[in-house]
């Protein structure tokens, strides 16, 4: 299904979602639904570097459709975290 996609929406919920989003090479936007606050602080840290990496997106929910429209009006590429690309390289790295 993502790869079909031009945009991934996924809510904030679902840390495991968002890293797989933001690793499938399409834009992606999370939608925030009041849980931020809640999470554990590992995956609030997560959620915010992803943000400050330019990997994702986040809105709430009452702008969704303005900012859905402005990203698939951008032209620019998504930027896509390769994380398993980093680990193979500092694998090969130590062997």
């Amino acid at each position: 299904m993502m790869g079909l996609s031009n945009l991934i929406l996924v809510t904030e919920d679902s840390v495991s979602m968002i890293s797989e989003a933001a690793s499938s090479g399409k834009k992606v936007v999370v939608i925030e639904i009041d849980r931020l606050n809640r999470l554990k602080n590992k995956c609030r840290h997560l959620m915010k570097s992803l943000i400050r990496g330019g990997y994702i997106t986040t809105c709430q929910t009452n702008v969704l459709d303005q900012v859905v429209l402005a990203k698939l009006k951008d032209d620019t590429p998504p930027k896509t975290l390769r994380d398993s690309v980093i680990i193979k390289q500092s694998l090969q790295k130590l062997l």
